[in-house]
């Protein structure tokens, strides 16, 4: 089954940053991150307050708190600036790139921008529905985000989902051919 759809920029960080949200390194570096920031307004603060240190250890750990609360958000708004700028860089100043998902005996085939990746059927994890999307997700940390408007109906994306969840809990037969589909009816 093949299926296309326009993405934009927007939604090309949007799934960056999904694929990097199940990722268990990345969230250790942002908790890594937050705790540093955190521990250095904490000591940033109690050396102003060197003099008394009870009251510097106590707006310290209050410069902590608020640091720790207000990290995450600011830190996410810092990642998507860095992401829009290296999508930019990718991309190009344009705004709506077409984008080309087939399910293959072999795997997920994608084409977008010139550019062809194959996401052999062992290296798939996960088909998951979200709202807006179905998202494939492969054990390399990658995959695709298949936005909801490459679907006819509700029932094309239903037998997409079915299709794709199928493929990744079969075993792959002996070497298929580079055109053969899951299936196209």
């Amino acid at each position: 089954m093949q299926v296309q759809f326009e993405f934009t920029q927007d939604d090309l960080i949007d799934a960056a940053q999904r694929f990097s949200a199940r990722s268990k390194v990345v969230r250790a570096i942002q908790w890594k991150n937050l705790l540093y920031s955190a521990l250095l307004a904490w000591l940033l603060v109690f050396l102003f307050f060197y003099s008394s240190p009870v009251k510097g250890a106590i707006l310290g750990l209050l410069a902590a708190l608020v640091t720790a609360v207000l990290y995450p958000s600011s830190n996410r708004k810092a990642l998507e600036k860095r992401m829009r700028k290296i999508s930019r860089e990718v991309l190009g100043d344009g705004n709506s790139f077409l984008c080309e998902v087939e399910l293959r005996q072999d795997g997920v085939w994608v084409r977008q921008k010139n550019c062809q990746t194959l996401y052999e059927r062992p290296g798939i994890e996960e088909v998951q529905e979200t709202s807006d999307s179905v998202d494939i997700f492969t054990t390399a940390g990658s995959g695709v985000v298949v936005r909801d408007r490459a679907f006819a109906s509700p029932e094309e994306r239903l037998r997409f989902i079915e299709l794709a969840r199928a493929a990744l809990n079969s075993t792959p037969q002996a070497a298929p051919s580079s055109t053969s589909k899951l299936n196209t009816n």
